[in-house]
């Protein structure tokens, strides 16, 4: 059932370390056993990982040192870095380890003023708030763009999203999405409601 193997893109990360990382599991050393069997597989797939087990109780110095305050917390050290989890879900290792590698959250721009699905609301038939937390979980920062407004996709935008768009975009606004298509080999992402 893949149980105990890593997810592909967890590999994939893994095998394009180019320096160090560690890991390092803040817990009662009788129970850190439930890290053990999912770290081994992260140094398995790549030889730029080390684990190192702490009992706080025994070293509060370094728990302090790494700001540890809870028991189960692994600390993910890449380059001087520093992000803390504290479960041992592969998903969370590997946002946190995604975080230290590429410390520059990825910017996605939800286009607004159309009747759009809203990413900072909870409601479950207009919001998307759940893809939102995904992707702050996926180091994606989101913002609301209202095109028609600003008149320009700002610079620093990986996507552009397109939720469910309730009236049809200004012909201004398409021209803009289309430079930012072509000149700046944009990224756009469309969805439609059923």
């Amino acid at each position: 059932n893949k149980q105990y193997s890593l997810s592909d893109q967890s590999v994939k990360l893994l095998t394009g370390l180019k320096s160090p990382v560690k890991f390092i599991v803040f817990d009662k050393e009788q129970d850190s056993d439930r890290f053990r069997t999912r770290l081994a597989e992260y140094a398995y797939n790549s030889r730029q990982v080390q684990v190192e087990y702490i009992d706080p109780d025994k070293t509060p110095v370094k728990a302090r040192e790494y700001k540890v305050e809870q028991y189960g917390t692994i600390v993910v050290e890449y380059m001087g870095r520093t992000e803390r989890v504290t479960t041992d879900s592969e998903q969370d290792i590997t946002n946190a380890l995604i975080k230290v590698v590429n410390p520059t959250a990825k910017k996605v721009y939800f286009l607004s003023g159309h009747g759009e699905k809203d990413p900072a609301s909870a409601d479950k038939r207009v919001g998307y708030s759940a893809i939102a937390d995904s992707l702050k979980r996926d180091n994606f920062e989101f913002a609301s763009l209202a095109l028609a407004q600003t008149n320009e996709i700002p610079m620093d935008a990986t996507v552009l999203v397109i939720a469910g768009p309730r009236t049809d975009l200004l012909e201004q606004e398409v021209s803009l999405i289309n430079t930012y298509l072509t000149s700046r080999s944009g990224k756009l992402l469309v969805l439609f409601d059923p």
